[in-house]
């Protein structure tokens, strides 16, 4: 993920950068700094709190970066359940970025939850 939470403000990661929390599930952020993947933050514990999220990679950081900070991964409630969107605009409009295999019922679900939301897909990478 691009964003954490620190002292109740968006944080995009930084090497050594503590105390970091995820919106979604409020548990530590470890803050992932290579050369090779996105800066990005990964749960401390190892597990993803949101397995409708893609993993974090130069293609996802490029599209979210045409995007303002405040749209980008938007945490989405729906009756108690809840996912993060790539994009959710002004307008309310959710974008979703994804480049891994879709099943049909799996975009169904989505699109129900997300209430008819763009999709921008990556065939490139196959």
């Amino acid at each position: 993920m691009k964003f954490g939470r620190l002292n109740g403000e968006r944080v995009r990661p930084e090497p050594h950068l503590k105390g970091v929390r995820c919106s979604k599930c409020d548990t530590e952020l470890v803050a992932k700094c290579g050369k090779i993947r996105a800066f990005h933050w990964a749960h401390k514990n190892k597990l993803q709190c949101d397995d409708w999220m893609e993993d974090d990679n130069k293609w996802r950081d490029s599209c979210l970066n045409e995007f303002e900070d405040d749209w980008q991964e938007s945490l989405i409630d729906r009756g108690g359940v809840s996912h993060f969107a790539d994009i959710e605009t002004d307008k309310n409009t959710i974008i979703l970025l994804h480049q891994s295999r879709l099943t049909p019922e799996i975009i169904r679900e989505r699109e129900d939850f997300y209430q008819t939301p763009v999709w921008i897909f990556n065939a490139g990478l196959h």
